[in-house]
């Protein structure tokens, strides 16, 4: 079995029943804490993963370690990948984000955030980097690392900010209880409100079209991205949801 300090991952299963262990594929092991994130490139090459240890990894699909990123100081919360598959962007509880190229060169460090950053995302066209952190703000990056812009109007952490894939909406997600839409040029757009704990996650749709959140009390809301209308929650039965994923098609996977 993996452990909090291993990476795994399975091939899909033969039938409707759930994943086990007998669909793993490969372990891969080389990080000393927990991982807290795990991304595949866009051309399915290669796999990203960023640990408490301060550091990450990145991975063949064979399960070899091409590259230990390092130089943060404090945990690495969360990597993305930039649209060329050559790039990636990590976020830190260090306060700072790092761009780094695949042999493990950091190409670039932002700075400016007050308090953790939790979450990173490049805009569709990758000359545009986004990040959100505990400090209550957002802030828009050049590739250089310079600071286009700050994001202000939450009142909590920001656990999450996405983009769509035509670039024309970002989203946030907050301890506050909200969610805002805003321009890829930083105006805000509107506040969402239907949730009644921490919202933890956001993920659109590959279509652009609709966008759902996910939060701590225990649903998920699926919102349209025009209209920015509710169109139906979702309950997660027991547990908060901490994280979304939407594939290929027309469907969500949470957790």
């Amino acid at each position: 079995m993996s452990t909090p300090s291993s990476a795994s991952y399975l091939s899909p299963p033969s039938s409707e029943s759930s994943l086990s262990c007998d669909n793993l594929v490969k372990l891969l092991s080389g990080h000393t804490e927990p991982i807290s994130a795990l991304r595949w490139s866009p051309d399915d090459r290669h796999l990203a993963t960023a640990s408490d240890d301060n550091t990450l990894r990145v991975w063949t699909r064979e399960g070899i370690c091409v590259s230990t990123l390092t130089g943060h100081t404090k945990n690495a919360c969360a990597c993305e990948w930039h649209p060329d598959c050559q790039r990636l962007v990590s976020a830190s509880w260090d306060k700072s984000l790092r761009l780094w190229n695949l042999n493990g060169t950091c190409l670039a460090v932002l700075a400016g955030h007050t308090d953790a950053v939790l979450s990173c995302a490049f805009s569709p066209d990758g000359e545009t980097i986004l990040s959100s952190a505990a400090d209550h703000t957002c802030r828009i990056w050049s590739l250089e690392g310079d600071c286009r812009r700050v994001l202000e109007g939450h009142s909590g952490s920001v656990r999450r900010i996405c983009v769509s894939p035509t670039g024309n909406r970002v989203v946030t997600a907050s301890y506050d209880h909200t969610l805002k839409v805003w321009t890829l040029d930083g105006e805000l757009v509107a506040t969402l409100r239907g949730h009644t704990d921490w919202v933890k996650c956001c993920a659109f749709s590959p279509d652009g079209t609709r966008f759902v959140s996910g939060s701590k009390d225990r649903t998920c809301i699926v919102w349209d991205s025009e209209t920015l209308e509710q169109l139906f929650t979702l309950a997660h039965q027991q547990n908060q949801v901490s994280s979304l994923h939407a594939p290929e098609r027309p469907e969500f996977f949470l957790g």
